[in-house]
């Protein structure tokens, strides 16, 4: 029975990446080398509101998704004002032209 669950894992982890919508991570320099959140990435294709303090963003293609994605760095947790950039998967660094304190993603 074992034998079954170990496959099933590795069928699911290998079908993952390609399902996987265009991800990003924040950054605080214009490198995109120093993360603002640690090893954590955050699919477009999640629409929730969270906290960072980078103020630089570079976004991820994967093998099935390359659409852009669309970044509202919001002044407050409710997004009720932001300021809004289209970032194209692969793209080179961006600079948000400030930080945080808070993000929303989403696909183009």
């Amino acid at each position: 029975m074992k034998f079954f669950g170990v496959i099933g894992t590795l069928v699911a982890a290998c079908l993952l990446p390609a399902t996987q919508a265009t991800w990003c991570q924040l950054f605080y320099d214009g490198g995109c080398s120093n993360s603002a959140n640690g090893k954590i990435n955050f699919d477009c294709a999640n629409p929730n509101i969270f906290g960072s303090g980078g103020g630089f963003i570079k976004c991820h293609s994967t093998k099935g998704n390359k659409q852009t994605c669309l970044v509202s760095r919001c002044n407050d947790a409710a997004c009720s004002t932001s300021d809004n950039f289209d970032v194209a998967a692969d793209q080179d660094c961006v600079n948000m032209k400030g930080a945080g304190p808070y993000y929303k993603l989403g696909l183009l």
